[in-house]
């Protein structure tokens, strides 16, 4: 718990005094985890590229399902020894983004009759560095370096509108049987590629899934400044008719209104009802849920 207290701790010291007002439908949390406003006022590329996968795939293959793994059809495969559905450990290469897909049915809990996979016994912060030891033999060591924040918060939120206590949020970890962790991409100036990320799923026993998505990245020569935070949320609150709380805000290059491998500078909001990508060079935004 001392270590929880102290994470939380650092991110709210980290996070600066970038403006951000409430508006009509949109609140701000007061722990809300908000960028430092040097980083705010800096200029950045206007958009990147992403390329081929970085990933090696044979090396990941062995590591994940040992030696002597069987090839499918269609970038599948599985490890070779077993007997029962659920011992067999399988990845599957996505056919739209080549991302990397690994799934280990046993320590999901899927072993057949009554069984049923442990609970875990610690909050996913404490957790970090297990998850990291379970993946550097799979991954190169310097992708697992940088953890998305913005789930952090987001759990503290979950099944409830108010920030849990300590006490709720550490019982609400042990309910569950795995714990995911998300490793961002980052660009040279350290803002995070969305979707470009290392996800892991993990339980007591293991490494219970995982997807890579790590791409070549090109910067444009073009440089601009990101909008200010306080007209992102306008932005983002001119298409809403329903109250939410923003809970956290940062900086980062997206697709979601590209649609192609072009990624955009842009804010990305947290709310407690929705998550909104704001462009800042189409000057559009769109949002993943119902926003009444």
């Amino acid at each position: 718990m001392k270590r929880w207290l102290a994470l939380t701790l650092m991110l709210l010291l980290a996070a600066g005094p970038a403006s951000a007002e409430a508006t009509e439908w949109i609140g701000i949390a007061e722990n809300a985890i908000l960028p430092d406003a040097t980083l705010v006022s800096s200029e950045f590329p206007a958009s990147i590229t992403t390329g081929k996968q970085l990933y090696d795939a044979e090396s990941m293959l062995t590591a994940l399902l040992d030696e002597g793994y069987y090839a499918g059809g269609n970038d599948s495969y599985r490890s070779a020894k077993g007997e029962q559905p659920w011992e067999y450990r399988r990845v599957t290469i996505d056919e739209y983004d080549n991302s990397f897909n690994y799934y280990n049915p046993w320590i999901h809990g899927e072993r057949g009759g009554e069984y049923e996979a442990p609970r875990m016994t610690a909050i996913p912060e404490e957790n970090i560095e297990t998850c990291r030891n379970l993946l550097k033999y799979v991954v190169p060591e310097k992708w697992t370096e940088n953890v998305n924040r913005s789930r952090w918060i987001a759990d503290r939120w979950d099944y409830s509108d108010r920030w849990m206590t300590d006490e709720e949020y550490e019982s609400f970890c042990k309910e569950h049987k795995s714990q995911y962790f998300i490793f961002d991409h980052l660009t040279d100036q350290g803002l995070p590629v969305w979707a470009d990320r290392v996800y892991a799923n993990i339980g007591v026993d293991g490494l219970a899934s995982l997807s890579v998505n790590w791409r070549e990245i090109t910067e444009s020569e073009e440089m601009i400044s990101p909008m200010p935070l306080d007209e992102a949320l306008k932005m983002a609150n001119s298409t809403r008719s329903a109250k939410c709380t923003l809970l956290y805000a940062g900086l980062v290059y997206s697709n979601w209104l590209t649609n192609d491998d072009t990624h955009n500078l842009c804010w990305f909001l947290m709310t407690d009802s929705g998550r909104y990508m704001v462009d800042c060079v189409l000057n559009k935004h769109l949002c993943d849920t119902y926003e009444y």
